[in-house]
């Protein structure tokens, strides 16, 4: 179950949970595979135009000793290319942008967990960044343009236009029961708005 199934209210229901794309892994391999390529290419070259004279060569680190033949940058660079690529792992299984028929829910973090909500009602614009990439991927972050609370970014999710089309059908039902607790004879009225670009999926 959805993290953020368990935190909503009882007036209001869960329409969907959007992932993030896959495309955040691609980041943290070439994170991964970048930094392993620099200590590689690093040590060697020290190795080979420096000798034992080379930095961090026979020195000792937090107890360790590093001699002449102990690839000292590609061991440190490796352990950094794992930490980011943990990173982008755990945002990636971590993250949940949730829709309610009330909020929009961004859950963020594993074990410190993180909770940002939007109402609906709020968000007075969206637009969404997906460049090149992002259009042929099927991917694209979404910045809303909220009232009170300034702007907010969600990250890149899959198929953005169908979030903002599923947001804009729940907040019209919002607003339809607002106009119905005003005045039950109106609530069919609605003023027109200008027709919105569905954008490519």
């Amino acid at each position: 179950m959805a993290y953020v199934a368990k935190i909503i209210g009882s007036d209001e229901r869960l329409i969907g949970v959007a992932r993030l794309h896959w495309i955040y892994l691609v980041y943290g391999v070439g994170w991964f595979l970048l930094l392993n390529g620099i200590g590689v290419v690093t040590d060697y070259y020290l190795y080979t135009y420096f000798g034992s004279t080379a930095p961090f060569f026979n020195q000792e680190i937090f107890g360790v000793s590093f001699g002449t033949q102990t690839p000292v940058i590609m061991i440190m660079c490796f352990i950094t290319s794992i930490v980011m690529l943990s990173a982008y792992v755990i945002k990636v299984i971590a993250t949940e942008v949730a829709l309610t028929s009330r909020r929009v829910i961004v859950k963020e973090g594993l074990i410190a967990v993180e909770v940002e909500e939007i109402e609906l009602e709020e968000i007075k614009g969206e637009r969404i960044d997906h460049g090149i990439l992002g259009q042929f991927l099927k991917f694209g972050s979404i910045h809303f343009d909220c009232r009170f609370i300034g702007d907010v970014y969600l990250p890149a999710i899959r198929k953005p236009y169908r979030f903002i089309k599923a947001m804009h059908a729940a907040r019209s039902k919002l607003e339809d029961a607002y106009l119905h607790q005003l005045d039950p004879t109106q609530a069919h009225i609605r003023v027109p708005r200008a027709k919105e670009s569905d954008g490519s999926e």
